[in-house]
């Protein structure tokens, strides 16, 4: 077991914290819940502490302390109470198949027949802890729902340092300064190479990753109001998600802005048809004109450097069209999940067997469509529940939405805090409306 540069800041903070009011170390991971390759402590050359789910595992020990203290206990979200219960009992399923013909990529990303091994354990605490921390965020919430408003600040301010580092990341490859040591230190660290110039991936673990981070907190920030981002300081912000997500020359950016446009382009429709109020009317046409000038200003971006022009547009087009080698093996895993799940589609092939290129795949195969339905089920029911309560509520409406579309595109890990943190958020703003009704 070895400390990285990291924890022996963050280690000693999140104890002291402890002993501290729940809301800084709650407020610290959140803050670190974007550090998703960084780590503070590494073990051997297979396991590596994140700090979020260092300082997520305090915050948890103390909420359940103060839970069981108080006798309060806000109950989790059934739909997705049932997605984890169906997870749980696909694990049966690897040890009731015992067909050869049948094959699935592993966690190790190895082509193989079904088979029950450690990673079934260990996804199942993976996704269990996110559970755990979602329940004792929303209980958090509940009694503070105020909060809200600072843990998107908070969100805010973490986004702009991830954006900062990037940009660090880059000067640092030119000038063959430290980055990975310090900053991302995780067991999968590495310097990515680019023509000319690196991809930008910051504390991720590649670019497409910081990408899958930065949309969902784009499409978030667009429609917070003043008493959250000043207008100035929001158009300086957004610029800065948008010239780092560039940088990263991933799809996954383009994925997520697209579903953004989609997605409000069709609220504005649905809006205009039941004939909502003038001052909301006027609200809706404000998006499609701001998407309009982030485009703009994409375009302007992108044409300033030829090499990222050619590496992000080309290498994008010709990875939907499955023309490049990522493209073929996305195509391919995608077909060898779809016809694992073809066979065993109930309740999948067990959870954390099977891992794909996307989430969608990776879970229909490892849950079936029972688990899969319910979380679809799940999201679908918080998304359009949100849209109408406020313009946060709208921001973390399409916030979940992008997120989810990246995720079954392109983004295999549930696993990441910031999305349990921002479920739990959608929850409290849906059931403070409800009981306010």
């Amino acid at each position: 077991m070895k400390i990285q540069i990291l924890g022996y800041i963050i280690i000693p903070l999140a104890i002291f914290l402890y002993f501290k009011n729940i809301k800084y170390i709650l407020y610290l991971t959140i803050f670190l819940a974007g550090f998703t390759s960084s780590s503070i402590i590494n073990i051997g050359g297979s396991f590596s502490v994140q700090p979020a789910y260092f300082t997520g595992t305090i915050f948890i020990l103390k909420s359940i302390f103060l839970i069981n203290k108080k006798k309060l206990f806000i109950k989790p979200d059934n739909f997705l109470s049932l997605f984890i219960t169906v997870s749980i009992l696909s694990l049966i399923m690897p040890t009731l198949i015992i067909s050869k013909k049948i094959f699935i990529m592993n966690q190790k990303s190895i082509i193989t027949n079904i088979f029950f091994t450690s990673s079934n354990i260990t996804q199942l605490f993976y996704i269990l802890f996110c559970f755990v921390l979602y329940v004792c965020i929303k209980n958090y919430l509940y009694y503070n729902p105020l909060e809200i408003k600072k843990f998107i600040k908070i969100l805010i301010y973490s986004t702009a340092f991830i954006c900062l580092l990037g940009f660090y990341q880059e000067f640092a490859f030119i000038n063959h300064l430290e980055f990975d040591k310090i900053f991302r230190s995780g067991i999968h660290g590495n310097t990515q190479g680019g023509i000319g110039f690196v991809r930008v991936y910051s504390v991720a673990q590649e670019p497409s990753m910081l990408a899958y981070f930065l949309v969902p907190m784009l499409s978030l920030t667009i429609s917070l109001n003043k008493d959250i981002i000043a207008s100035k300081t929001k158009v300086v912000f957004i610029l800065l998600i948008l010239l780092t997500a560039i940088l990263s020359t991933s799809t996954t950016f383009f994925v997520g802005l697209a579903a953004l446009l989609v997605k409000i382009f069709f609220d504005k429709l649905l809006l205009l048809i039941k004939n909502i109020t003038s001052e909301k009317e006027k609200l809706g046409y404000i998006f499609p004109v701001i998407f309009i000038l982030l485009i703009a200003a994409c375009i302007v971006i992108i044409n300033i450097n030829p090499i990222i022009k050619n590496v992000l547009l080309n290498g994008s087009y010709n990875k939907f069209l499955g023309n490049n080698e990522s493209g073929k093996e996305r195509s391919s895993i995608f077909l060898l999940h779809i016809n694992a799940f073809l066979n065993y589609p109930f309740l999948g092939v067990g959870f954390g067997t099977a891992r794909g290129k996307d989430l969608f795949s990776t879970w229909l195969c490892n849950v079936g469509f029972i688990g899969l339905g319910l979380f679809l089920i799940y999201l679908y029911r918080i998304i359009t529940k949100l849209k109408t309560i406020s313009r946060i509520s709208y921001g973390i409406s399409n916030y979940i939405f992008v997120l989810f579309i990246c995720a079954f595109t392109s983004v295999p890990e549930p696993y990441n805090l910031f999305i349990w943190i921002m479920l739990g958020m959608a929850e409290i703003l849906i059931q403070k409306e409800f009981n306010a009704k």
